[in-house]
C-alpha cells in the first residue's frame, strides 16, 4: 500500500527476531569483582533503588555482584535479592542506580502500565499481563505516586510474577501526566519492543505471543493490531488502517507496538502536548516507519477517558488541541474539519 513519503505498512496476521536491547548506564566508580567478566556475559539490567550499604558487592542468581553507579532514582524496585527501596522526594534527592549482573538481561518485549489511582481497575490489567501465553517480555508499572491502594496492589503480585519468572519492576513518583509517565517507563524498559496497556484495558492472553510472532515473521518499526472498544457494556473491533487522509478514526494507540530503536528515531511522547500519541503516529508516518498492521484484536480499551468527558469547553479545547497536532506535522487547515466532526461525535456518543 503507498502512502504519504513511501512509509510502507503491510497486512500481518502473525512477525524477525527481536534483538535484545539493553539499558546505558552511568560510569561506574570502580570496578566490581566477579561482575559480568563471563565470556559471553551480556551487560547487566539497571535496577533503581535508594542505596543502602548491605547491596555494594551482594551477591545475585549468577554469581556476579552488585555495584554503584551514580544517577537518579525516578522511582522504586523490587528485586528479590535487595527488596524494596523507594524515593520520597523524586525531583531533588540523590539517589543511586544498582547495577545487578545476571547472565542475559535481554528481552524480547517490554509491556508497561501506567497508573494513578486505578484501584477499581488495576486488577484486571495486571491479571491480564499475567495471564499471556508467553513468558518472554517484562513487566513494568509506572505509579504516578497515587494516594488510594493502587501501589499496594501493585506491590502483591510481585511473587505471582516471580514464579512464573517474568521480571517485574515498579517505579512509583509525581509524574507531569500520562505521556511523562509513559516516556519514563520506555526509558527504564529493556525490550526490543515496546507495549503499552493502561491501567483500565486489559492484554488478551496471547497478545505478546501473537506480535512477538509478527516479528519473526515480518521486521517492523511498528506493530498496530486490532482492539476492542468497550463503551457502556457494548463491544465493537476497532481495525487498524493506513490512508492518505490521516485521522485517529485508523489509530489504535492501546494496540501499538513499537521498537526501541523507533523512539530513538522518531522521538518520545511530548507530554505538552494533550493528543501525544496520535502526535507520534503521525511523525511516524512522515519517517518512513516499517509498519505492519495486524486484524487480531489484541487489547481490550474502555472508552470515557479524559479525551471523551463531556463538556462543550472541554471539546472546544480538544478539538484546538488535535488541530495543533496536525498542524505541527504540516498538515493543511483543512484538518480542522475533521477535528470538530471527532470531538463533536465523541462528545455526543460519551
Amino acid at each position: 500500500m503507498e502512502i504519504k513519503n513511501r512509509t510502507r505498512a503491510r497486512e500481518s496476521e502473525g512477525g524477525a527476531d527481536g534483538k535484545g536491547v539493553r539499558n546505558g548506564g552511568a560510569k561506574a566508580r570502580g570496578k566490581c569483582p566477579g561482575a559480568g567478566t563471563a565470556a559471553g556475559m551480556a551487560e547487566p539490567a539497571i535496577l533503581y533503588g535508594k542505596m543502602t550499604p548491605a547491596l555494594n558487592g551482594r551477591e545475585n542468581m549468577d554469581g556476579g555482584r552488585c555495584r554503584i553507579v551514580e544517577g537518579l532514582c525516578l522511582g522504586f524496585f523490587m528485586d528479590k535479592y535487595t527488596g524494596e527501596h523507594s524515593c520520597r522526594n523524586r525531583m531533588a534527592e540523590p539517589f543511586y542506580q544498582v547495577k545487578l549482573y545476571y547472565g542475559d538481561t535481554k528481552m524480547r518485549m517490554s509491556v508497561i502500565t501506567v497508573c494513578y489511582n486505578s484501584e477499581a481497575t488495576i486488577r484486571r490489567t495486571i491479571e491480564s499481563v499475567l495471564s499471556q501465553t508467553s513468558s518472554d517480555f517484562e513487566y513494568l508499572a509506572v505509579d504516578g505516586a497515587s494516594t488510594d491502594r493502587t501501589l499496594s496492589i501493585l506491590k502483591e503480585y510481585r511473587d505471582r510474577f516471580e514464579k512464573r519468572a517474568i521480571p517485574y519492576r515498579i517505579c512509583s513518583g509525581r509524574d507531569r501526566g500520562i505521556y511523562d509517565a509513559m516516556d519514563k517507563g520506555i526509558a527504564k524498559s529493556r525490550g526490543d519492543i515496546i507495549g503499552m496497556v493502561n491501567s483500565d484495558d486489559w492484554y488478551e492472553p496471547d497478545a505478546v505471543e501473537t506480535v512477538l510472532k509478527i516479528k519473526d515473521r515480518n521486521d517492523f518499526d511498528i506493530c498496530m493490531c486490532s482492539m476492542n472498544l468497550w463503551h457502556g457494556g457494548r463491544k465493537r473491533v476497532k481495525t487498524p488502517r493506513i490512508r492518505k487522509f490521516r485521522t485517529s478514526r485508523d489509530f489504535c494507540h492501546p494496540s501499538m507496538f513499537v521498537t526501541r530503536k523507533t523512539y530513538e528515531k522518531i522521538g518520545l511522547y511530548n507530554r505538552k502536548l494533550f493528543y501525544a500519541d496520535f502526535d507520534f503516529w503521525l511523525r511516524a508516518l512522515e519517517q518512513d516507519a516499517e509498519i505492519v498492521l495486524s486484524s487480531t484484536v489484541v487489547t481490550n480499551y474502555v472508552t470515557g477517558g479524559v479525551s471523551s468527558r463531556k463538556s462543550f469547553s472541554g471539546m472546544l479545547m480538544r478539538m484546538e488541541e488535535r488541530f495543533k497536532v496536525y498542524r505541527r506535522s504540516g498538515y493543511s487547515r483543512i484538518y480542522w474539519i475533521e477535528c470538530v466532526y471527532m470531538e463533536a461525535a465523541k462528545m455526543l456518543l460519551a
